[in-house]
């Protein structure tokens, strides 16, 4: 069985490293959890809109299996989809748009 690695957006992986970065300075400094997912969802907000599409669904749109750093339950029913577990970390610093 081969893993399954779906291809990303490079504002996704900006996304993912603002986070790391936020949780990081958080932790060097300090700061409470609450306060530091209050900063990394504020600047992952700042980064979003421009890339929406692309940060959220990928390369492959609105199909059943998607790229992007949303949340889809069908990487939890294989073990072919362990790379993509990490989705549901990030969906948490997903919005749906700055009108939503």
């Amino acid at each position: 069985m081969d893993l399954i690695m779906l291809p990303q957006h490079w504002s996704a992986f900006l996304c993912i490293s603002v986070i790391v970065a936020v949780f990081l300075i958080g932790y060097i400094r300090g700061w409470l959890m609450t306060h530091t997912l209050i900063i990394a969802n504020f600047a992952v907000f700042l980064v979003t809109p421009p890339f929406y599409r692309e940060i959220v669904y990928g390369f492959y749109g609105h199909g059943l299996i998607c790229a992007g750093l949303g949340f889809r339950p069908i990487y939890l029913s294989s073990i072919s989809f362990l790379p993509e577990w990490y989705t549901f970390l990030t969906s948490m610093f997903i919005h749906g748009g700055f009108f939503h």
